[in-house]
Protein backbone atom coordinates (compact mmCIF):
# COMPACT_ATOMS: atom_id res chain seq x y z
CA UNK A 1 0.00 0.00 0.00
CA UNK A 2 2.21 3.38 -0.85
CA UNK A 3 2.50 5.86 1.55
CA UNK A 4 0.35 8.64 -0.54
CA UNK A 5 -2.90 8.32 -0.81
CA UNK A 6 -3.27 8.41 -4.93
CA UNK A 7 -6.01 9.87 -5.92
CA UNK A 8 -7.74 9.97 -9.81
CA UNK A 9 -5.61 11.91 -12.50
CA UNK A 10 -7.08 14.21 -14.57
CA UNK A 11 -6.63 13.53 -18.72
CA UNK A 12 -4.94 10.91 -20.14
CA UNK A 13 -4.85 8.01 -16.97
CA UNK A 14 -1.32 6.55 -17.12
CA UNK A 15 -1.68 4.89 -13.63
CA UNK A 16 -1.35 1.08 -13.70
CA UNK A 17 -0.98 -2.26 -11.83
CA UNK A 18 2.54 -4.35 -13.24
CA UNK A 19 2.64 -8.05 -12.62
CA UNK A 20 5.26 -8.91 -10.31
CA UNK A 21 7.55 -11.93 -10.50
CA UNK A 22 7.71 -12.84 -7.62
CA UNK A 23 5.76 -15.14 -4.86
CA UNK A 24 4.71 -12.85 -2.12
CA UNK A 25 4.07 -9.75 -4.51
CA UNK A 26 1.61 -10.11 -7.63
CA UNK A 27 1.05 -6.43 -8.68
CA UNK A 28 2.98 -3.33 -8.21
CA UNK A 29 1.08 -0.10 -8.91
CA UNK A 30 2.28 2.51 -11.03
CA UNK A 31 1.84 6.10 -11.82
CA UNK A 32 3.46 6.65 -14.97
CA UNK A 33 5.38 4.75 -18.39
CA UNK A 34 8.58 5.51 -16.97
CA UNK A 35 7.56 3.70 -13.65
CA UNK A 36 5.37 0.79 -15.42
CA UNK A 37 8.63 0.07 -17.74
CA UNK A 38 11.11 0.05 -14.44
CA UNK A 39 8.66 -2.23 -13.02
CA UNK A 40 9.17 -4.42 -15.96
CA UNK A 41 12.89 -4.06 -15.66
CA UNK A 42 13.00 -5.37 -12.17
CA UNK A 43 11.01 -8.26 -13.66
CA UNK A 44 14.25 -9.37 -15.27
CA UNK A 45 16.29 -9.26 -12.50
CA UNK A 46 16.78 -12.45 -10.06
CA UNK A 47 18.73 -10.08 -7.89
CA UNK A 48 15.39 -8.22 -6.74
CA UNK A 49 13.51 -9.66 -4.91
CA UNK A 50 10.62 -7.29 -3.70
CA UNK A 51 9.77 -4.48 -4.86
CA UNK A 52 7.62 -1.38 -3.58
CA UNK A 53 5.36 1.54 -4.66
CA UNK A 54 5.76 5.10 -2.98
CA UNK A 55 6.52 3.06 0.36
CA UNK A 56 7.44 5.68 2.91
CA UNK A 57 7.34 9.45 3.74
CA UNK A 58 10.00 11.23 4.41
CA UNK A 59 9.17 14.82 5.98
CA UNK A 60 12.29 17.13 5.82
CA UNK A 61 12.78 21.43 6.33
CA UNK A 62 12.78 23.77 3.73
CA UNK A 63 13.69 27.30 4.13
CA UNK A 64 11.14 27.55 7.05
CA UNK A 65 8.82 25.19 4.99
CA UNK A 66 7.64 21.64 6.17
CA UNK A 67 7.67 19.54 3.23
CA UNK A 68 7.18 15.74 2.28
CA UNK A 69 8.65 13.38 -0.10
CA UNK A 70 7.83 10.06 -1.34
CA UNK A 71 10.24 8.27 -3.24
CA UNK A 72 8.68 6.02 -6.44
CA UNK A 73 10.33 2.93 -5.16
CA UNK A 74 12.07 0.98 -2.21
CA UNK A 75 13.82 -2.17 -4.22
CA UNK A 76 15.23 -4.85 -1.60
CA UNK A 77 17.96 -7.50 -3.00
CA UNK A 78 17.90 -11.16 -2.29
CA UNK A 79 20.54 -10.37 0.05
CA UNK A 80 18.88 -7.91 1.86
CA UNK A 81 20.14 -4.70 0.62
CA UNK A 82 17.88 -2.06 0.24
CA UNK A 83 17.49 0.40 -2.45
CA UNK A 84 15.31 3.70 -2.68
CA UNK A 85 14.74 4.83 -5.91
CA UNK A 86 13.55 8.02 -7.66
CA UNK A 87 12.01 7.96 -11.15
CA UNK A 88 12.51 10.78 -13.26
CA UNK A 89 12.91 11.90 -17.33
CA UNK A 90 15.93 13.34 -17.62
CA UNK A 91 14.92 16.47 -18.81
CA UNK A 92 13.41 17.42 -15.09
CA UNK A 93 16.46 16.49 -12.58
CA UNK A 94 17.70 19.82 -12.67
CA UNK A 95 14.79 21.14 -11.84
CA UNK A 96 15.64 22.94 -8.42
CA UNK A 97 12.51 20.76 -6.63
CA UNK A 98 13.70 18.03 -8.23
CA UNK A 99 17.57 18.22 -6.81
CA UNK A 100 16.09 19.11 -3.06
CA UNK A 101 14.00 15.96 -2.99
CA UNK A 102 17.20 13.77 -4.80
CA UNK A 103 19.60 15.22 -1.97
CA UNK A 104 16.94 14.35 1.03
CA UNK A 105 16.78 10.94 -0.34
CA UNK A 106 20.69 10.54 0.02
CA UNK A 107 20.80 11.56 3.29
CA UNK A 108 17.20 9.46 4.24
CA UNK A 109 19.31 6.23 2.63
CA UNK A 110 22.78 7.16 4.65
CA UNK A 111 21.17 7.26 8.12
CA UNK A 112 19.53 4.03 7.22
CA UNK A 113 22.23 2.21 5.18
CA UNK A 114 20.80 1.77 2.10
CA UNK A 115 21.26 2.94 -1.39
CA UNK A 116 19.76 5.96 -3.44
CA UNK A 117 19.39 5.91 -7.07
CA UNK A 118 17.82 8.42 -9.16
CA UNK A 119 16.74 6.44 -12.89
CA UNK A 120 15.75 8.52 -16.17
CA UNK A 121 14.41 8.09 -18.74
CA UNK A 122 17.88 7.26 -20.47
CA UNK A 123 18.63 4.79 -18.44
CA UNK A 124 15.44 2.37 -19.21
CA UNK A 125 15.39 2.85 -22.96
CA UNK A 126 19.59 2.90 -23.87
CA UNK A 127 20.04 1.23 -27.00
CA UNK A 128 17.36 -1.77 -27.00
CA UNK A 129 16.89 -2.71 -23.79
CA UNK A 130 13.43 -2.08 -23.49
CA UNK A 131 13.00 -4.06 -26.36
CA UNK A 132 14.67 -7.01 -24.94
CA UNK A 133 13.44 -6.79 -21.40
CA UNK A 134 9.82 -7.09 -23.16
CA UNK A 135 10.71 -10.07 -25.18
CA UNK A 136 12.14 -12.00 -22.12
CA UNK A 137 9.14 -11.59 -20.04
CA UNK A 138 6.83 -12.39 -23.03
CA UNK A 139 8.41 -15.61 -22.61
CA UNK A 140 8.15 -15.87 -19.24
CA UNK A 141 4.31 -16.37 -19.82
CA UNK A 142 4.81 -19.43 -22.05
CA UNK A 143 6.06 -21.55 -18.87
CA UNK A 144 8.02 -23.41 -21.16
CA UNK A 145 8.59 -27.30 -20.37
CA UNK A 146 11.31 -27.16 -18.08
CA UNK A 147 13.13 -30.12 -19.62
CA UNK A 148 13.59 -28.16 -22.79
CA UNK A 149 15.23 -25.44 -20.85
CA UNK A 150 17.47 -28.06 -18.83
CA UNK A 151 18.89 -29.75 -22.51
CA UNK A 152 19.82 -25.73 -23.78
CA UNK A 153 21.12 -25.14 -20.74
CA UNK A 154 23.82 -28.35 -20.87
CA UNK A 155 24.24 -27.25 -24.37
CA UNK A 156 25.47 -24.11 -23.19
CA UNK A 157 27.87 -25.97 -20.10
CA UNK A 158 29.08 -27.92 -23.33
CA UNK A 159 29.81 -25.45 -25.55
CA UNK A 160 30.42 -21.82 -24.11
CA UNK A 161 28.11 -19.93 -26.28
CA UNK A 162 26.10 -20.77 -29.10
CA UNK A 163 23.82 -19.08 -31.96
CA UNK A 164 20.51 -19.24 -30.96
CA UNK A 165 19.76 -20.27 -35.21
CA UNK A 166 21.78 -23.68 -34.27
CA UNK A 167 19.52 -24.15 -31.16
CA UNK A 168 17.08 -24.56 -34.28
CA UNK A 169 19.33 -27.44 -35.82
CA UNK A 170 19.60 -29.34 -32.79
CA UNK A 171 16.08 -29.40 -31.63
CA UNK A 172 14.48 -29.86 -35.17
CA UNK A 173 11.47 -31.05 -33.80
CA UNK A 174 10.48 -28.34 -31.23
CA UNK A 175 9.14 -25.35 -32.70
CA UNK A 176 11.53 -22.35 -33.14
CA UNK A 177 9.22 -20.29 -30.93
CA UNK A 178 9.38 -22.74 -28.29
CA UNK A 179 13.12 -23.13 -28.74
CA UNK A 180 13.51 -19.26 -28.72
CA UNK A 181 11.38 -18.86 -25.14
CA UNK A 182 13.34 -21.53 -23.36
CA UNK A 183 16.55 -19.00 -24.53
CA UNK A 184 14.74 -15.92 -23.26
CA UNK A 185 13.82 -17.64 -19.91
CA UNK A 186 17.15 -18.84 -19.17
CA UNK A 187 18.23 -15.26 -20.25
CA UNK A 188 15.45 -13.67 -17.74
CA UNK A 189 17.02 -16.18 -15.23
CA UNK A 190 20.39 -15.56 -15.74
CA UNK A 191 21.37 -18.78 -16.87
CA UNK A 192 23.18 -17.37 -20.19
CA UNK A 193 23.88 -14.08 -21.33
CA UNK A 194 23.83 -11.40 -24.40
CA UNK A 195 23.84 -8.12 -25.36
CA UNK A 196 20.99 -6.62 -24.15
CA UNK A 197 22.10 -3.19 -24.58
CA UNK A 198 23.06 -2.84 -28.90
CA UNK A 199 21.51 -4.90 -30.47
CA UNK A 200 17.73 -6.92 -30.40
CA UNK A 201 17.98 -10.49 -29.69
CA UNK A 202 17.00 -12.47 -32.68
CA UNK A 203 18.48 -15.91 -34.38
CA UNK A 204 21.84 -14.61 -34.99
CA UNK A 205 22.32 -13.65 -31.38
CA UNK A 206 25.21 -15.89 -29.47
CA UNK A 207 24.07 -16.97 -26.23
CA UNK A 208 26.50 -17.66 -23.55
CA UNK A 209 27.08 -19.65 -20.31
CA UNK A 210 26.74 -17.97 -17.05
CA UNK A 211 29.37 -19.34 -14.98
CA UNK A 212 28.43 -17.23 -12.01
CA UNK A 213 25.08 -19.35 -11.70
CA UNK A 214 24.77 -22.93 -11.06
CA UNK A 215 21.14 -24.82 -12.44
Amino acid sequence: MPARKIGPKKGVNRRCLVSRTTEDEKMVFSESLLERDFIKLCNCLPTISRIEYQPLCIAFNYRGERRKYYPDFLLTEVDGKKILVEIKPLSRTKDQENLIKFKVGELFCEEKGWSFKVITDRDLYEGQLKYNVSLLLDAKRLNIDIRLQYAIYELFQMFGQIMIKDLHLIFPNVEKGIVNAAVYTLLLNQYCKTDMLSQRINDFSIIEINEKKDW
